[in-house]
């Protein structure tokens, strides 16, 4: 068995024998330090994600079904939920809508973030 390290997931190679050839598989499996066990952006993303959260399962969603209603890949849905995404304002829209809610009521009195939280990941 070969093993490659690629971003955080594991690629496993296996060579299997089959009819005298020889076929290729991968399996892909999570790595423990993965974006399910990441601490969330800040606390306003945190609280943003809560809200989101009561609403769909408030209205009897999964998170697929959201990510559908609002043209979203469900991933993110959940990345939200769990305060990891720093939504643009188009987003805050789209899933207000989707949600069946003003957007003020997912941002009011949100907390700013702390300057330790504002870092920039892309460029200025």
């Amino acid at each position: 068995m070969y093993s490659h390290e690629a971003s955080s997931l594991k690629v496993n190679r296996l060579w299997i024998l089959k009819l005298k050839t020889y076929e290729l598989g991968s399996v892909m499996t999570k790595q423990p330090n993965s974006d399910s066990t990441a601490t969330p952006v800040s606390k306003a993303t945190e609280t943003f994600g809560q809200r989101v959260r009561a609403r769909r399962e408030a209205l009897g969603l999964s998170q697929e079904k959201l990510a559908d209603l609002c043209e979203l890949h469900w991933s993110y849905v959940g990345q939200i939920e769990r305060g990891r995404r720093n939504l643009t304002l188009h987003n805050i829209l789209i899933l207000a809508a989707g949600l069946q809610v003003d957007p003020a009521e997912l941002v009011q009195g949100l907390p700013a973030p702390k300057p330790e939280e504002r870092k920039r990941t892309g460029p200025a």
